[in-house]
């Protein structure tokens, strides 16, 4: 909904764009607003599907006083407007210059590609998660580039290439955000089946048989049939796997496991590779090798799983076994 009201502004904007009056003052502070509001917008949005920390302390001032220049210039905006009518003159805006503008969105832009193609956004974020978040930051880039042209364009039909190009944008995520999401569908197919099934779970708590009963197929799969070793393994996988909705089995992971999806993976990873490092007969691979076999996808994903639940590296875990240490560990802790 929130993109369908964008749209509809994109198109006013867009219909002012192409008349030859000069756009009315509010509808210009509209669109500056909308150009300091979207790259931070962007940024929060990408941070928070890729399961970024809040920001505390000095970052959350710094972010809080990011928030408050659209609101400053709208409150400029109304100042000039006042003025100009108490004065019995037309309002004068001052605008910043295009290139200041585009810099500072294209730096907020640049932050959220870094943060939704980061290594802890492959390790923590959930896959639909992930894939909005990279899809929003490649839709803006697309923007960007409408603005390059603009500026070797003075006149002509590209003159209102941005945004023609915004309001095309603001379309194709509304289309694709219904198609996913099956909308305005009653039965809709595909992953909207399996996400309007997990609507239906989403607003009561499961039941105590449903919840054991899921756990069981979940540990049967990801455990059991070692599914964990695959490093390309998603949610998505498993829910279709077990035949739930990915939602679903989201929530019970969280009500009955107190861990998300990544978190439960991780203690399968650092389970399979406290047994490899035991093993005597594997001391000639490297540790990064063992946390190939284990199923990470990265050296620094290893180190940082196995950190956090052993309370050391892997290699100090290592060193730190005896040869009479146990070869199979105990699994995850449910």
């Amino acid at each position: 909904m929130l993109l369908l009201l964008l749209g509809s502004v994109m198109g006013l904007i867009l219909w002012s764009h192409s008349r030859p009056d000069p756009e009315p003052l509010w509808l210009a502070a509209v669109e500056i607003a909308i150009s300091l509001t979207a790259p931070i917008v962007l940024l929060a949005f990408v941070e928070r599907a890729s399961a970024r920390p809040v920001p505390v302390g000095a970052a959350a001032g710094w972010r809080m006083s990011l928030w408050s220049l659209p609101l400053a210039w709208v409150a400029y905006v109304l100042v000039v407007a006042l003025v100009a009518s108490w004065r019995g003159q037309p309002p004068r805006l001052w605008v910043p210059p295009i290139e200041v503008v585009v810099a500072y969105q294209v730096a907020f832009t640049l932050r959220s590609a870094a943060v939704a193609w980061s290594e802890r956004a492959v390790i923590d974020a959930e896959e639909f998660a992930l894939r909005w978040a990279r899809r929003a930051v490649a839709f803006i880039a697309v923007v960007h580039l409408a603005q390059v042209v603009r500026f070797f364009v003075e006149a002509g039909p590209l003159r209102n290439v941005v945004p023609v190009t915004s309001a095309l944008v603001v379309v194709a995520l509304t289309f694709i955000a219904v198609r996913e999401t099956g909308f305005f569908s009653a039965q809709p197919p595909g992953r909207a089946a399996g996400r309007a099934e997990s609507a239906k779970y989403a607003s009561s708590a499961l039941s105590p048989e449903q919840a054991e009963e899921g756990l069981r197929r979940f540990e049967r799969v990801v455990g059991g049939e070692r599914l964990y070793l695959d490093p390309e393994l998603t949610l998505d996988r498993v829910a279709e796997r077990i035949g739930v909705g990915r939602t679903y089995l989201s929530q019970l992971i969280n009500e009955r496991r107190g861990s998300t999806f990544p978190e439960v993976l991780a203690e399968y990873r650092v389970a399979e590779a406290r047994r490899l490092l035991g093993d005597q007969r594997l001391d000639q691979l490297t540790v990064e090798a063992i946390g190939e076999r284990a199923g990470f996808q990265s050296k620094s994903a290893f180190y940082s799983a196995f950190k956090r639940l052993e309370g050391s590296t892997p290699a100090a875990y290592r060193r730190r076994l005896s040869p009479d240490a146990p070869v199979h560990p105990a699994p995850p802790a449910r």
